[in-house]
């Protein structure tokens, strides 16, 4: 059972802890995914191999702590005011935005009478979220740039994959403002914030989020900024 892939991080694991004998009942190990189901298929997975594989169960039973994990139960830990099932028409919180509810968010935005007579039609909403994620957001770091306006999205998006006329960006704006800003969180927003918060614990309070072998399924579905806090658990 389980993707090529899913079986690699399986077999790295099972190498990992083999070759850690020493020092295996102090080892904690993490797998990370964006998928939750996922996350809960790699436990099948490890149960289904353990069953025919005695001594990959033996060095499994024998670390100090490992587990499966979606990165938003990750981003609750440390920040547990964060809604992860808010609905897209819930004004209640702070959210985790996917690209799900960000596309329910932006049609209804641009469906609304004001904006359909100021004739701004909606921009193509896989571009939109590319543009929402790294422009609004610093892709690399995460963080919101607060200070946003038209001249600063037009020269970020300078050799963008997608040119919004300047009405076209202070509409988009103003769904940003209006509809996410500080209601939503992108995972790489969510990440900067979790930094921050990991960052000001105290060393024997960071202890329980700390591993030593991290394992990352589904890489190309995760940011930059998502990497950086798993990154920084090691």
């Amino acid at each position: 059972p389980g993707t090529g892939k899913t079986w690699f991080c399986k077999d790295h694991l099972k190498r990992v802890l083999a070759s850690r004998k020493n020092t295996i009942s102090k080892l904690r190990w993490r797998y990370f995914t964006v998928n939750t189901h996922l996350a809960d298929h790699f436990d099948s997975v490890l149960q289904d191999f353990t069953a025919k594989d005695a001594f990959f169960k033996k060095d499994l039973e024998a670390c100090e702590d490992g587990q499966s994990v979606p990165i938003r139960r990750l981003f609750k830990e440390l920040m547990p005011t964060i809604h992860l099932d808010k609905r897209w028409d819930d004004t209640r919180g702070v959210g985790l935005l996917t690209f799900s509810i960000f596309k329910q968010k932006i049609r209804e935005f641009y469906g609304q009478k004001s904006v359909k007579h100021s004739g701004i039609k909606c921009p193509p909403i896989a571009y939109a979220w590319i543009l929402y994620n790294q422009i609004i957001h610093d892709p690399v770091t995460g963080e919101k740039i607060n200070d946003m306006d038209v001249e600063k999205f037009k020269e970020l998006n300078k050799d963008g994959v997608f040119e919004l006329k300047p009405k076209e960006v202070s509409t988009f704006l103003k769904f940003h403002n209006e509809e996410l800003n500080n209601k939503w969180y992108t995972y790489s927003y969510a990440s900067h914030q979790s930094r921050i918060v990991f960052e000001s614990l105290k060393q024997n309070e960071k202890k329980r989020f700390m591993i030593d072998i991290l394992i990352v399924d589904e890489v190309q579905d995760i940011s930059a900024p998502v990497i950086a806090l798993l990154l920084e658990l090691m």
